[in-house]
This record gives structure tokens, C-alpha cells and sequence, in this order.
């Protein structure tokens, strides 16, 4: 068969190796068809030994024909020129350019006029719901959703609307009403046994309030739980000042004793200066500067981090005996 675009023989491909028009539109099948009226022929030419040769139409690499009114047209038109019919269409979910004359996309599939009902009914399905939830909050008798039930002037889609609003509300008031006896009162699980046990109840509200004590028990231990850690960092707190106080107290007297022994080792051979006698000034020197010696090992090993770590610890084993805070010391005892 020969194409309808270039009038050469179609191929077995999906377009036309020549002019690269579809097959619809090159063999004409399709409904509506109607073959092109001013497509221009090309020439054949017999040559002296016999031979045929056909010259190639002069458009038949820069037309195509509209598949609407059948025209040859440029093949870089947006619109056929005759018939102002849109040849290209842009897919809505992926953005691609195709042909107009498919529903579908050929990269995503996507049925552009089914795309946009489903988005003209999104639409309109949430201002039905703004509509309807505005008319049930001032309406909590339900007398609106009586009016509209059995008429039949409301469309589906409204009808379909307000019942799925007036179910949400009575899930929200159900939500409220449980939420608020499990904060308020002290025998709210009395109530919720004696809901699971009520016949007259619907399993929806059932549901809903073992939800929300479920949710307001899990709640209250999360709460219980950092209460918990924030005292225990208090009470931390308290004994790290606690021993603190004791460490700087020790110190301090430790300080005091090394820098008094240190002052004594140091002053004590010029006493030896003090005696007239050449002599007896050696002999004096020679054991003021023994006995300072023995003073600055005396305080060495009286004086030490060892030495003071003891007292520090003993200070807080009386303190922990003494005390009747029982919770801060047993953080105090980390210390020891």
C-alpha cells in the first residue's frame, strides 16, 4: 500500500520511511479518513535501456496531512491552517507533546480527558465538603442532612459528600466527649468498661475511645517518665554540689597545711643565726636544715591527692549517715 502523505510504498514500520508520518495517517485507517486533495504526485521518468525512475515529490519531507480534514499541511504546524484543529497536546502528568489525535500518552499512558474529569471532580468534591461542613456546624440538629437525604434534585457525588462530613463530625464529637472524661475524671475506666459492655453502644465510638485510652495512657507515662529523669537530674545535681563543697573544704585545709609546713622548712635553718657562737651556729644550721627536710616529707606524705581523697570520702560517709535524704545519697555514693 503507498502512503497517503509522499504516495511512495509504505513500509512494515509504524511510520513512513520516507515522509515519517504514522501509519494511520500515511494508509488512511481510521474513521472520518478522507485521502488528501492537493497532494502533489511525483514524476516517473523511463530511461533509454528500459528502466523507470520516479522523482520524489518536492513536499513530501516537509508535509503532513491533518487527520481531521485531510489538507496537506506544513509539517511543523501547531494548527491544521484549514481546519484550526490543535495537532499537539501536551500530557498533563508528564508534560510530554504528543499527537492530538491519541487520548492516551505514549511516554505515561496517562488518558489526558480522564485526567482532568478526575480533577474537575476533586474539585468540586472538596468545595462540596467546605460547603457541607460549614452547614453542619451550624446545623447540629441534622435537620440539612434530612432535607437532602431522599431528594433526588442533589446530585450523587453532594449526597456522597455531606454523608461522608456528618459521619467525620459525629467521629470528631465522639473523639471530644471520650478524650475529655479520660483528662477529667478519676473513674473514667469504670465508663470505659461500662461502654464495652453497653449493647445500645456502636462499635465505632468502642473503637474510638480504647483509642484514646490507649493514646492518653501511653501519653501519661511518657510524661511520668521524663518527670522522672528531670528529678533524678535534680537530685544529680544536688549531690555533685554537695561533694563539691566537701572537695573544696579539704583542699583548701590540705593547702594550708602543705604551705605552712613549706614556710617552716624554709625559715627554720636561719634560726641558726641567731647564736653568737661560730660553732655552736654549724651545729644549729646543720639541724634546723635536717628537721626542715623531714618536714617537707612529713607534709609530702601527709599532704597528698591519696591522702585527701580519704578525707573527702569520710566527710561524705558522714554526711550519708547524718542526712535523711536517702534519694541524694545514693548518688552521693557514685562519688565515693
Amino acid at each position: 500500500m503507498k502512503c497517503a502523505s509522499c504516495g511512495k510504498e509504505f513500509g512494515n514500520g509504524a511510520n513512513c520511511q520516507y515522509c515519517g508520518v504514522d501509519r494511520i495517517t500515511g494508509l488512511g485507517n481510521y474513521s472520518g479518513y478522507s485521502p488528501a486533495k492537493n497532494i502533489p504526485q511525483s514524476a516517473t521518468y523511463t530511461e533509454s535501456h528500459g528502466n523507470t525512475y520516479q522523482e520524489p515529490s518536492p513536499a513530501e519531507d516537509k508535509n503532513i496531512i491533518c487527520y481531521n480534514c485531510g489538507e496537506v499541511i506544513p509539517k511543523d504546524a501547531k494548527f491544521c491552517p484549514y481546519c484550526s484543529t490543535n495537532l499537539y497536546v501536551t500530557c498533563p502528568k508528564c508534560g510530554k507533546e504528543y499527537s492530538s489525535q491519541f487520548p492516551a500518552c505514549s511516554e505515561c499512558g496517562t488518558n489526558r480527558d480522564d485526567y482532568y474529569r478526575k480533577q474537575r471532580e476533586d474539585e468540586e468534591r472538596e468545595r462540596l465538603y467546605k460547603k457541607w461542613v460549614e452547614i453542619f456546624k451550624n446545623d447540629p440538629t441534622g435537620k440539612a442532612y434530612e432535607k437532602i437525604k431522599d431528594d433526588n434534585n442533589i446530585s450523587w457525588l453532594e449526597r456522597h459528600v455531606a454523608e461522608q462530613v456528618i459521619k467525620e463530625l459525629e467521629k470528631r464529637k465522639i473523639y471530644e466527649k471520650w478524650q475529655k472524661i479520660f483528662r477529667e475524671y478519676p473513674d473514667a475506666s469504670a465508663k470505659y468498661q461500662d461502654l464495652q459492655t453497653d449493647m445500645n453502644t456502636s462499635p465505632e465510638e468502642k473503637r474510638i475511645a480504647g483509642y484514646i485510652k490507649k493514646f492518653i495512657e501511653d501519653e501519661r507515662l511518657k510524661q511520668e517518665k521524663i518527670e522522672k529523669k528531670e528529678y533524678q537530674n535534680r537530685l544529680k545535681k544536688e549531690a555533685g554540689k554537695i561533694y563539691s563543697q566537701i572537695e573544696k573544704k579539704v583542699s583548701l585545709s590540705y593547702s594550708i597545711g602543705a604551705v605552712i609546713c613549706i614556710i617552716i622548712a624554709l625559715f627554720l635553718p636561719f634560726v641558726a643565726f641567731l647564736f653568737p657562737n661560730k660553732q655552736t651556729e654549724e651545729n644549729v644550721f646543720c639541724v634546723c636544715l635536717i628537721v626542715s627536710v623531714v618536714i617537707i616529707l612529713c607534709g609530702a606524705i601527709l599532704f597528698n591527692r591519696p591522702g585527701a581523697t580519704k578525707i573527702i570520702n569520710k566527710r561524705i560517709n558522714k554526711y550519708l549517715v547524718n542526712n535523711p535524704n536517702k534519694e541524694v545519697c545514693e548518688f552521693l555514693k557514685l562519688y565515693i
